[in-house]
C-alpha cells in the first residue's frame, strides 16, 4: 500500500473508516447545514409577524440529537377550528414524505365537512419517530387559537383522533368516526398537495416547502371554498391556472 499514489492512499482510508450510513448521516447534516437555522428563524419570524398564521419551528442538531421540527398554522386552519362543529368531532391524522432532498416528513391535521376535508395543522419533522412527534405536535399547541376544535381547546383536543394504525380500533369502539378513515380525506389530500400545490416537484429545502404551504396551498383551500360557496364545487382548473402558470 506504501507504493500507491497519494491521492489513492488519501480516499481509501476513509472509504474504509466510514459506513454508508456515517456518510449518509453526514450528507444530511450538510443540507440541514445549507438551509441555514438563520434562514429559517428569519422566515418564521416574518410570517408571524404578517399577521397570515403562525409558525414555531426547533432548530436541527445533531450532536445533541435534537431532530428539526416546524409547526404552522395559518388563518384559513384558524377559521376552520373556530367556524366548523366537525373540528371538534373527528380530526384525522397522517404523515408522508420525499417531498424535498431530506427526505422531510409532513404531517396533515385535518377534519372533513360538507366542503370536503379542510387543514386544521401542519408540521414538518426530519423523522417520524414517535418523541419526535410528540414534540411536534406539543409545538402545535402553542400556536393553535384559544377556541381551537370548536372551542374545546388544544388541551382537550377532538373527541376522536384517527391514523392508519387507529381506524380498527375506533370501528371496533363505535366512536365517532362518520364512516371515514384516513384514506378518506388525508390521502386525498397529500395527491392534491403533491399534484397542484407542489406541481409534482420537489422542494430543495423545507423553507420552500414552508413557502408551498403558507402561500399556495393556503390559497388553493380559499379558493375550493370560495367555488363551493359560489356553488361551483370542482372547479380545480383555476387552481390549477393559479398555481402553475404557463
Amino acid at each position: 500500500m506504501s507504493n500507491l499514489p497519494t491521492p489513492l492512499q488519501q480516499i481509501l482510508p476513509s472509504a474504509y473508516e466510514h459506513s454508508a450510513a456515517t456518510a449518509r448521516h453526514v450528507y444530511e447534516d450538510e443540507l440541514h447545514l445549507s438551509a441555514s437555522s438563520r434562514e429559517e428563524l428569519e422566515v418564521v419570524n416574518l410570517y408571524n409577524n404578517s399577521d397570515n398564521g403562525k409558525a414555531v419551528f426547533q432548530v436541527y442538531n445533531s450532536l445533541k440529537q435534537t431532530p428539526f421540527i416546524l409547526c404552522i398554522v395559518t388563518n384559513l386552519m384558524k377559521r376552520v377550528h373556530e367556524k366548523i362543529y366537525q373540528a371538534s368531532e373527528l380530526c384525522y391524522f397522517d404523515a408522508s414524505a420525499a417531498f424535498d432532498q431530506l427526505n422531510t416528513s409532513i404531517t396533515l391535521l385535518y377534519t372533513n365537512c360538507a366542503a370536503g376535508a379542510l387543514p386544521l395543522g401542519i408540521f414538518l419533522t426530519s423523522d417520524e419517530s414517535d418523541v419526535t412527534i410528540k414534540n411536534a405536535l406539543n409545538l402545535l399547541k402553542e400556536i393553535l387559537p384559544d377556541s381551537s376544535f370548536y372551542g374545546r381547546g388544544s388541551q382537550l383536543g377532538p373527541a376522536v383522533v384517527i391514523t392508519d394504525d387507529s381506524y380498527a380500533e375506533s370501528y371496533h369502539q363505535n366512536l365517532l368516526i362518520q364512516r371515514n378513515h384516513t384514506n378518506n380525506y388525508v390521502e386525498r389530500s397529500f395527491g392534491l398537495i403533491k399534484d397542484l400545490i407542489l406541481a409534482r416537484t420537489q422542494a430543495y429545502n423545507a423553507v420552500q416547502i414552508f413557502h408551498f404551504i403558507t402561500a399556495n396551498m393556503e390559497q388553493f383551500y380559499e379558493r375550493r371554498l370560495i367555488a363551493i360557496a359560489n356553488r361551483h364545487p370542482g372547479h380545480l382548473e383555476l387552481s390549477k391556472r393559479f398555481l402553475c402558470p404557463g
